[in-house]
């Protein structure tokens, strides 16, 4: 709030972020799957757009390097694969 009692909001980040890379499939059928051996805990699991039928994020259960952890989020560095 400013000396005149006037709220100022700043757009958030986070959200800016997210906005720019999930807006494209807002409405569209977005699945969770599991991938790995029946009966098993899966080894894969991602976030799929079945509308562009394509990939928003995934994540192996294990890394080959300690260099692949990037630390952030792979829906918003990596680019969107088909499936």
């Amino acid at each position: 709030m400013n000396k005149n009692g006037v709220i100022h909001y700043v757009e958030n980040p986070i959200y800016t972020r997210i906005r720019e890379h999930l807006g494209r499939h807002n409405g569209h059928e977005i699945v969770v799957a599991g991938y790995g051996g029946k009966g098993q805990e899966p080894w894969n699991m991602s976030i799929e757009c079945e509308t562009c039928n394509c990939v928003i994020m995934d994540a192996d259960k294990f890394m080959e390097d300690e260099a692949d952890a990037t630390g952030e989020m792979g829906m918003l560095t990596n680019k969107e694969r088909r499936v």
